[in-house]
């Protein structure tokens, strides 16, 4: 019966779709944060509609983004392929839809989704503001990247006509987020960290390391510290006064800086962070057609206090 249900009512539901006008708004000025972000908690092939935790905001007729920003694997061994992709899965994936009807927490969407997308790596609906033609007045920007829920970090936008850069349109920083800053009590001269992975700020001076860029992947558990890129996310900078790497997105990352003034009775830092890695064969060719934010910078290692934490990466305009 479940099967019949669906058979009769996707016809009904195309042909209510049907009549839906797509509206454009007349010029005018934008600046700020322009687009809302939508936590995709349920993809359902059938009967076409993508679940999201309130629908408050969003009306038959919008034209809208399907995004989904993370999903990859990663290489988890404690050796110098940590970080290095097993696959890039779903991440990336993007494509465009229009809102047919909303029914409690459902969304039903006019087109089939013509790609795959798991809510695990983070996929979110973004309604895209439409124009005639439109100038940015003053800085358009991304809501801050909240990897918590998964949201923000993209601008979209769309005009038939013309854009007028008055003002930029500005994502940096608001990409995958930067190694948070630990602050550790000190080292042992005798000792080298070399270890691409550890865990959750050890207090072992012995085995510590700052906390990687978060990338397109996942964090392994307890293994979020060390030198190790962490995809296109850098790796922290180890055990003493190393620098973080820089993430990446089509390029690589910058390798972190070792630490200066070092003498054989010093403590060691001759192991920073390792630069996030390149995603430019991973979807931006065609025709996978991929787009992915920059990954953040690994931390620095420090113990006194004057460390400073890797940076965000840049976040994501169409």
């Amino acid at each position: 019966s479940v099967m019949k249900s669906h058979f009769y009512l996707r016809p009904l539901l195309l042909l209510c779709c049907a009549g839906i006008m797509h509206s454009t708004t007349i010029s005018q000025s934008v600046s700020g944060v322009i687009n809302t972000y939508y936590k995709v908690t349920g993809v359902n092939v059938i009967p076409n509609t993508v679940t999201v935790p309130s629908a408050s905001g969003l009306t038959p007729g919008l034209k809208i983004l399907i995004i989904q920003m993370k999903g990859a694997s990663i290489n988890s061994t404690n050796t110098s392929s940590f970080g290095n992709l097993a696959s890039i899965g779903n991440a990336g994936n993007y494509e465009f839809n229009y809102i047919c009807g909303i029914s409690g927490n459902n969304v039903l969407l006019q087109y089939q989704l013509l790609r795959s997308y798991d809510v695990a790596g983070s996929v979110q609906l973004i309604p895209v503001p439409q124009f005639s033609s439109v100038t940015v007045a003053d800085t358009v920007k991304a809501s801050n990247w909240n990897a918590g829920t998964g949201t923000g970090g993209v601008v979209v936008m769309e005009a038939t006509n013309t854009i007028f850069l008055n003002a930029p349109i500005d994502v940096s920083g608001k990409g995958f987020s930067g190694g948070a800053l630990v602050n550790y009590a000190g080292c042992v001269w005798s000792t080298d960290v070399t270890a691409y992975t550890l865990p959750a700020a050890p207090a072992d001076p012995n085995t510590n390391g700052a906390r990687k860029g978060e990338g397109i992947a996942d964090f392994i558990a307890n293994g979020d510290y060390g030198r190790g890129k962490q995809a296109n996310g850098g790796g922290g900078g180890n055990n003493h006064n190393t620098g973080g790497a820089g993430g990446s997105n089509y390029g690589i990352g910058g390798n972190g800086g070792t630490r200066s003034n070092e003498t054989f009775f010093a403590c060691h830092g001759l192991n920073p962070g390792i630069g996030g890695l390149t995603l430019s064969g991973s979807g931006y060719t065609i025709p996978n057609n991929r787009i992915f934010m920059g990954g953040g910078g690994g931390g620095g290692h420090q113990n006194n206090s004057v460390g400073t934490p890797g940076g965000n990466g840049g976040g994501i305009i169409i």
